[in-house]
């Protein structure tokens, strides 16, 4: 078996005109640079050859991009319901 590069992609439907690309020097925006949603915790950021940027929040990247978050179950949780810290190799 051959191995290739990964390659992420949209979905179909997905339209690249409305992507609001941020330039090489502009600060990271705090909104998805396709729907105007806050991005919240863990974006999933693009970068262009040229160094723009776009940004995507959640619901997009579970929409466009087949992407979702991984909750960690009760059980890998303190009693306040945070996660428990890896213990260091």
């Amino acid at each position: 078996m051959r191995l290739r590069d990964p390659t992420l992609a949209p979905a179909a439907g997905f339209d690249w005109s409305r992507v609001q690309w941020g330039g090489p020097d502009d600060r990271p925006s705090d909104t998805c640079s396709y729907c105007g949603a806050p991005l919240g915790e863990h974006p999933l950021r693009l970068f262009s050859p040229a160094g723009r940027a776009a940004a995507f929040c959640g619901g997009c990247q579970e929409t466009w991009w087949g992407l979702v978050a991984v909750v960690p179950l009760e059980a890998d949780c303190d009693d306040d319901g945070e996660p428990f810290e890896d213990e260091p190799a």
